[in-house]
């Protein structure tokens, strides 16, 4: 059976409040499952290894792309002064 996580496992897991935690399921950015016994009740949300793999996946921070510069003219047509 694969690991599930609750909502304070990732509270703590990430540093955040339930707010943010509850609006990443309710966004559809972290998929999780509702174990809740009845229908209406307080959901009790869990997330399996998968979907918070996919979700760190998704949160990644991407490398900054590389400058282009300007093109630097050639020192060919330049003329030596001072020996």
């Amino acid at each position: 059976m694969e690991k599930t996580y609750s909502i304070k496992d990732l509270m703590a897991r990430y540093a955040v409040g339930e707010h943010s935690v509850g609006t990443w399921i309710r966004n559809g950015d972290l998929t999780a499952i509702n174990v809740a016994k009845r229908n209406g009740g307080k959901p009790q949300w869990r997330v399996t290894q998968e979907a918070l793999d996919r979700f760190e996946l998704l949160r990644m921070k991407v490398p900054p792309q590389p400058k282009i510069g300007r093109k630097k003219r050639s020192d060919s047509h330049v003329v030596p002064f001072y020996k």
